[in-house]
């Protein structure tokens, strides 16, 4: 290389284009093939130059790639543990849905038992009532009945009075046949006639009447109360242990608020297990994308590792042959 005689840069127009030259250098001791061979290896070191930096960036893109795609197992990973703990909110909503339901036909039970409990109270109210009703209906039936018998009494000891005075010592009384008479009847003069006594008579008959009706009555309610209570009963055993009906009464009003707690936490719990449903359903199709991007990824690393092998292999021949061809210049120029 001492005896270099002229060094040219030439450019044409795609090199102009391209920004680059073409380094021409002329030599004394070397023939023109000497100098197309010292070009050449300018030629090769670029190029090897450029493989290399070739080489750099696909081993960057490699390691780049597999961060990547480490990070995306990783994600991958703590998504599937999160579906796998919401898998059981599909079963956890059907069990909640059939608690609910339980709890309805409960609350419907003790509405329905609530109602016919109304019903009885209002019953027990008719029915003391009516004892009242029935227990005056006897009163007057008793009054009117003294009363009727009592001027029935007088008008028959106003007739019998009648008769008295028509009877005669040695005749025969008309109505007991004996001809002495020691005790007749004494005449009042405030004895009743024929029209009070059937008026009186009248009067008893009615509250007689009326207190057979309100008797009929009373009998009727108290039917209809007995049956309410066995009806009552038979529902109470079905939900719960007590039976006095007091007690029954403040218990109803305690479970209605009970079972409306229940089935609204019920609702609650629900909406909540919906969204995690959701979330399930949400997180399939988020892990099939990321498993699409990490077997894209996969696949990049694996084609920049085949180009990387191909260019390292490449980078041997150009060294090789660079090699060669600096020790076949430095060759000449000793000679």
């Amino acid at each position: 290389m001492s005896k270099i005689s002229n060094i040219n840069l030439e450019q044409n127009l795609f090199e102009m284009i391209m920004g680059t030259y073409t380094l021409k250098i002329d030599t004394s001791s070397l023939t023109t093939a000497d100098n197309t061979d010292l070009e050449f290896v300018l030629k090769k070191e670029q190029a090897y130059e450029k493989k290399e930096k070739s080489k750099d960036r696909l081993n960057k893109c490699i390691q780049d790639d597999g961060k990547k795609l480490a990070e995306e197992k990783e994600a991958v990973s703590k998504l599937t543990e999160e579906k796998e703990a919401l898998s059981d909110a599909e079963m956890k909503i059907i069990r909640l849905k059939n608690e609910n339901d339980n709890k309805k036909r409960r609350r419907d039970s003790v509405a329905e038992l609530e109602s016919r409990f109304a019903e009885y109270i209002k019953m027990n109210e008719k029915f003391e009532k009516q004892k009242i009703i029935h227990q005056e209906a006897l009163e007057k039936k008793a009054y009117y009945s003294g009363i009727y018998a009592k001027v029935n009494r007088a008008f028959l000891n106003g007739q019998a009075a009648v008769l008295a005075r028509e009877l005669k010592e040695g005749e025969a009384c008309p109505v007991c046949g004996s001809v002495i008479h020691p005790h007749p009847a004494e005449n009042f003069s405030d004895t009743p006639d024929e029209n009070e006594v059937k008026k009186c008579k009248k009067e008893s008959e009615k509250a007689d009447k009326s207190e057979a009706d309100e008797r009929t009555k009373l009998s009727d309610i108290s039917g209809r109360l007995n049956i309410f209570a066995e009806e009552i009963k038979k529902q109470l055993e079905k939900l719960t242990d007590i039976t006095d009906f007091d007690e029954a009464d403040r218990w109803i009003s305690s479970e209605k608020k009970l079972i409306s707690d229940e089935i609204r936490a019920l609702n609650s719990q629900i909406e909540a297990e919906k969204k995690r449903m959701e979330r399930y359903k949400e997180l399939g199709h988020i892990i099939e994308m990321k498993k699409n991007e990490t077997e894209e990824i996969a696949e990049a690393v694996r084609k920049n590792r085949e180009s990387l092998a191909s260019v390292a292999a490449e980078l041997a021949v150009l060294k090789e042959e660079t090699d060669n061809l600096k020790k076949s210049v430095d060759y000449k120029d000793t000679a």
